[in-house]
């Protein structure tokens, strides 16, 4: 039981990560794209 709350918590966290980085990434990208013109 343990266990299985423990796995679902590291891919819970993995997931809000991955979408994180992604999500900076497009900001990071958006911004360079407003600065350039």
């Amino acid at each position: 039981m343990e266990f299985g709350k423990l796995r679902f918590a590291k891919i819970f966290v993995n997931e809000i990560y991955f979408n994180y980085l992604i999500r900076a990434r497009v900001l990071k990208l958006n911004d360079k794209q407003l600065y350039s013109d």
